[in-house]
């Protein structure tokens, strides 16, 4: 398919990214195929785990450059301030940590610390929206 067309399907992966979240978060490009989401004012680590899942099927679903129709994995890993950093690098290598335990083992969605309350719950597959 090409250069170009990996160029549209990274434009239309940012804009479903940017559509997903609200006006006072960021979503950037980070490098290669790996994009970033900062949300501000978060009240509790629920709030980001519910967009990062919302975010991935989102992101999950067929997209459609220059006449095909391209399937894309999702990794995405969670990392929450203070509980996983104090600093933004601290933040970004516990989230690609996390991202990168949620491609071994073949799921979507790694969260480096919640409750234990809340990684026995989210250990079940992540179901699509229409299934909840």
């Amino acid at each position: 398919m090409g250069h170009a067309s990996g160029d549209k399907l990274l434009q239309a992966v940012a804009g479903r990214l940017t559509k997903g979240i609200r006006g006072a978060d960021t979503a950037c490009r980070c490098g290669g195929d790996e994009f970033v989401v900062l949300l501000s004012e978060v009240d509790s680590p629920n709030i980001a785990t519910t967009l990062a899942v919302e975010l991935g099927w989102r992101l999950s679903e067929p997209y459609l450059i220059d006449g095909h129709s391209i399937h894309i994995a999702v990794s995405v890993g969670v990392a929450v301030y203070p509980g996983d950093g104090q600093t933004f690098d601290d933040l970004m290598k516990q989230a690609d940590i996390a991202m990168y335990r949620a491609k071994g083992t073949g799921h979507s969605l790694s969260i480096t610390e919640l409750p234990k309350e809340d990684v026995a719950r989210r250990k079940s597959p992540i179901r699509p929206p229409e299934e909840r």
